[in-house]
């Protein structure tokens, strides 16, 4: 399955970083300033993520889940992974919602 599918199926197709998967996808390669942008804390699919997740200083969230699936991201991202940055962002999306709602 294609990492647009995979996003348009999770609902996450038209978000920031759905929808530079998918025009990654249909180029064939991220773009320099995606990968430097899944690189970042503050600029990663975590970092885009309620402002309200607990951070560290420097952007880092405070939940070692997130801090791995940004890791496994941002690689994705450098690799030109399309379904596997796809498939991370899910997973960052729904341990944010979990995160987030745990707050409550």
């Amino acid at each position: 399955m294609s990492a647009h599918q995979l996003l348009v199926d999770a609902r996450l197709s038209r978000t920031f970083w759905g929808r530079r998967i998918v025009a990654a996808e249909k180029r064939g390669e991220f773009t320099r300033e995606d990968i430097l942008a899944a690189g970042c804390w503050f600029t990663c699919a975590c970092g885009r993520q309620d402002a309200e997740i607990p951070r560290r200083p420097g952007g880092m969230p405070e939940d070692i889940q997130l801090i791995k699936n940004g890791a496994r991201f941002s690689d994705a991202v450098y690799l030109r992974r399309f379904q596997e940055a796809a498939h991370c962002l899910i997973a960052i999306e729904t341990r944010a919602a979990e995160i987030l709602a745990g707050m409550k």
